[in-house]
């Protein structure tokens, strides 16, 4: 039988990376990313006493960082940073080989994040929830307390306004949210 402290780490290893991966492409910050983060760990660990599994583990922790981050952000004077500064939040294009290659990927990739932060915040939201982060339509109405339906909905709408915006400003949107 596993210890209690074998069952958090194990859920922090499993689940981490990816948790902070939506921080970092919400906040566009490393810094603010990883505390975050470390925030929705702690939280988390609080509560897991009380999880009562009604939900998969990743979306529990989904919704406590999506919680934590709009409350964060509510609560702070943040200005929104619309472009990553960063190369190592390109995590994708470290594969790119040419510096040239590197420079076009980057812009391109900067573009669809303008996009996205053109969105209304919902509509942001819920295309890194479901596009970039690959939740499930499921646990995507558990994150944002939603009934599946509307999660339906919501991303539909999003992601015609995302190819409208896509197609003004000249930009793919067939290889959209892929990052």
């Amino acid at each position: 039988m596993t210890s209690y402290l074998e069952k958090l780490e194990s859920i922090y290893k499993a689940y981490q990376p990816a948790i902070y991966a939506y921080l970092l492409r919400q906040t566009k910050n490393t810094a603010t990313a990883e505390d975050l983060c470390q925030d929705v760990f702690l939280k988390a660990f609080e509560a897991l006493p009380h999880f009562r599994g009604d939900a998969t583990m990743k979306s529990w922790l989904y919704r406590i960082a999506h919680n934590h981050y709009v409350s964060y952000f509510r609560k702070k004077d943040v200005q929104v940073v619309t472009v990553m500064e960063d190369t190592n939040l390109y995590p994708l294009l470290s594969a790119v080989h040419s510096p040239e290659d590197f420079y076009l990927q980057k812009e391109k990739l900067d573009e669809l994040y303008r996009i996205l932060d053109e969105m209304k915040p919902v509509f942001r939201d819920i295309l890194i929830l479901r596009d970039m982060q690959e939740l499930s339509y499921q646990e995507i109405a558990h994150v944002l307390g939603w009934s599946l339906s509307k999660v339906k909905t919501t991303i539909h709408r999003a992601r015609l306004q995302y190819k409208k915006e896509a197609g003004k400003k000249g930009v793919g949107s067939d290889e959209m949210l892929n990052y």
